[in-house]
């Protein structure tokens, strides 16, 4: 991992920090590998460190990822948007079609086609 830029935002919080990682041979790697490095380089929390893009060239085996380090918890909800994990949605039911005299009603999803 070879640090690009490493600065400390004058207006927030936070380090912003650009790397470039270089993975010859093997996939461009995960957000949780690129982050269990940066712990280790920079001696931060892992849930204080937002990754905001991880951009590799085609053909290149170099990655160049963007990095914001926060100093507080408080301070990074008050800026970043975080992805919430989405529960598993069911299946919605379908309405059942009635019968009229032997004849089938449309439903609104039929209708609109």
């Amino acid at each position: 991992m070879k640090v690009v830029k490493d600065e400390k935002s004058f207006a927030l919080p936070r380090r912003e920090v650009i790397v470039e990682i270089s993975h010859t041979n093997k996939p461009t790697p995960s957000e949780e590998q690129i982050k269990e490095e940066l712990i280790k380089k920079f001696s931060c929390k892992k849930e204080l460190t937002i990754i905001k893009g991880i951009n590799t060239k085609y053909g290149s085996s170099d990655a160049v990822v963007e990095v914001f380090i926060y100093d507080d918890e408080d301070s990074m909800k008050k800026i970043e948007r975080i992805k919430e994990k989405k529960e598993e949605s069911k299946p919605t039911e379908k309405p059942v079609e009635e019968k009229k005299d032997g004849q089938e009603t449309k439903t609104e999803e039929q209708n609109t086609k």
